[in-house]
């Protein structure tokens, strides 16, 4: 997983959002879960924490997570800057993808993972999903074994494949916690 963002400060809030979107990652009931929301909303800073606060958990049903980021571009000085080396295509995810789990170098980077999720629940996050939504991306997806499962944060998301998590604003109190703790 990647560090945590919120370090400075810790994590302040939405602990019902934490709570529901681990419950949805539990449960069998549903293959794909997106979070979905606005840009800079907190998709992947509560996502981040979730996966943290289930790793901790001795609850916890998945042997591994493989996190795979797409974000493209990120924010420095008020402009926006393309991230170098950023992942831009379905086949790039799925070679790096391919570096989180067991090589089989006589079959596909796709099957390699694809085995290795089936041999292992495995919970397979996929970060800014809206850089290369497209349907060779929804293709791997319908593929995943039942034994494992896929989050996702996107600002849009994948339709019939997903229960979805509108991801709202942070509450009011929350929100003044979080800039005390700034402001500190």
């Amino acid at each position: 997983l990647p560090e945590a963002e919120f370090d400075d400060t810790g994590y302040i809030g939405r602990k019902k959002e934490r709570a529901e979107i681990k419950e949805l990652i539990l449960q069998d009931k549903y293959p794909v879960i997106s979070i979905i929301g606005n840009g800079g909303i907190g998709k992947t800073a509560i996502v981040v924490k979730t996966l943290y606060d289930l790793i901790d958990d001795a609850s916890n049903p998945y042997e591994a997570i493989i996190w795979i980021s797409l974000k493209a571009r990120t924010l420095s000085n008020g402009d926006f800057i393309e991230i170098k080396d950023s992942i831009k295509t379905t086949s790039e995810f799925i070679k790096n993808a391919e570096k989180e789990v067991i090589l089989n170098e006589k079959i596909s980077a796709e099957e390699n993972i694809l085995n290795f999720m089936e041999s292992f629940k495995t919970l397979l996050v996929i970060d800014n999903l809206e850089t290369i939504n497209d349907q060779e991306i929804n293709s791997f997806i319908k593929k995943i074994p039942k034994e494992s499962r896929v989050l996702i944060t996107s600002r849009t998301g994948l339709g019939e494949l997903e229960c979805r998590y509108k991801l709202e604003g942070m509450k009011k109190k929350d929100a003044v916690q979080y800039y005390r703790e700034l402001s500190k």
